[in-house]
């Protein structure tokens, strides 16, 4: 155990803030609840963060941390402005304002992330930490399917377990697990599932273990029911011939399956799946997701430079859910038109730019001769999580996205220094 949490340092406050850091990334899987204080909700890894920070300031004020810059950061900050102008002009700045700080506190996970993680030993034990919250949420999820048949009155099953919404109604459980939604379940086990496979390729894990958890992540995924599904098809696809770098036939075949299945769900995500979600009674029945991106390219045509305000609601949609209950759905469940609609031409560029940048490093390691499988890993589960299904869900403030932006720049790092 001793190799994978050496830090090599013995300044304290370094090897605290790296201890600190490796619970905050256990603890991204547990976002259902948190500790009332006040008008506010903290998590355990907002309460971890707070800490980490102070002890980031301290280490950095005694100079036993020290701050190296990276080129990625200008676009981290450039994103962080044009946050901060469209709180200046929104429509409502109070309500703005009260949000802005969750921007920068997302910006300073990734860059807390950069911070501490910088060499190979500390990118496995990051990784290793993924795993540990993965493996909880996943239990819970397992746990929450029995129960669901098993004993299907108990009340507990309210807090595991998703409405149906636009998906038919059925015998069987939309899973949650220690998530909020079955969507974000389903984005967050997106990342945990390429990471397992980076795990078991580097044998950090007993091989019947790694897929016993690889087994287990896409059960949890199915029962989530959700259009990010075809983003868990690609990564699996993809990841023998990415991080793997198999060119056989059997992995050309594999990584075409994925991309078909994640376009499949793409062009699913226009087209109601039950005449009852939506209200619109044509020959061709949009999905609710179609309604909601209609109502939010009205918000941002309508005030396009700055957008209508950082953490206002972007659409005012009302659909009828597939169980009879009816939903409003406030966000543009698409994270650039979220952005584009709250933030303007200048948040949807700087977004745009952030995620190019950090595709780009992703082709660089994929083309590098180099052994840079942890740039290859990380990237693709960024891009399956953060890009494809970003185009049919609202991520961009999702806690486990940011760490993981800040895994990708800190292995491109030190596997770039490594290649020198």
């Amino acid at each position: 155990m001793g190799n994978w949490v050496d830090v090599g340092n013995s300044q304290i406050f370094r090897r605290l803030g790296y201890w600190i850091l490796l619970l905050v990334i256990a603890s991204l899987g547990f976002i259902q609840n948190g500790l009332e204080i006040g008008d506010n909700e903290f998590l355990a890894t907002d309460l971890l963060a707070i800490l980490l920070v102070i002890v980031w300031l301290v280490g950095t004020l005694t100079r036993q941390i020290r701050f190296r810059w990276d080129r990625s950061y200008w676009f981290i900050i450039a994103y962080l402005a044009a946050a901060v102008v469209s709180t200046v002009f929104s429509s409502e700045p109070n309500r703005s304002f009260g949000v802005l700080p969750r921007a920068f506190y997302l910006a300073g996970l990734a860059f807390l992330t950069t911070v501490f993680v910088d060499r190979r030993d500390s990118v496995k034990a990051a990784s290793l930490s993924w795993l540990i919250g993965s493996s909880f949420s996943i239990l819970v999820g397992i746990f929450t399917l029995i129960l669901f048949y098993v004993r299907p009155e108990t009340a507990l099953l309210a807090d595991l377990t998703y409405h149906y919404g636009s998906v038919p109604v059925g015998n069987y459980p939309r899973l949650t697990a220690t998530f909020p939604s079955a969507s974000m379940f389903c984005n967050y086990l997106t990342v945990g599932l390429v990471i397992a496979m980076l795990a078991v390729s580097h044998r950090w894990l007993r091989p019947l273990l790694g897929y016993l958890l690889v087994i287990a992540a896409l059960i949890c995924a199915l029962f989530t029911y959700s259009i990010g599904l075809g983003s868990v098809a690609m990564s699996l696809g993809l990841s023998p011939f990415i991080i793997h770098r198999a060119n056989n036939k059997a992995a050309k075949a594999l990584a075409l399956t994925g991309i078909t299945a994640a376009f499949g769900f793409l062009i699913l995500s226009f087209v109601s799946l039950s005449p009852s979600a939506t209200r619109e009674a044509t020959f061709y029945q949009p999905s609710s997701r179609v309604l909601v991106w209609r109502d939010a390219v009205h918000t941002f045509t309508a005030n396009p430079i700055v957008g209508n305000g950082l953490g206002l609601p972007v659409a005012n949609t009302i659909v009828a859910d597939t169980d009879g209950t009816l939903s409003l759905l406030t966000d543009a469940h698409n994270s650039f038109l979220n952005v584009a609609s709250q933030s303007g031409v200048a948040g949807l560029a700087t977004l745009i730019a952030l995620t190019m940048y950090l595709t780009v490093k992703w082709s660089g390691a994929i083309k590098s001769k180099a052994d840079r499988q942890f740039t290859r890993a990380f990237g693709l589960a960024f891009f399956a999580a953060f890009v494809v299904q970003g185009l049919t869900g609202s991520f961009e403030e999702a806690r486990h996205l940011w760490v993981l932006i800040g895994l990708l720049i800190a292995a491109d790092g030190v596997e770039a220094k490594d290649a020198v």
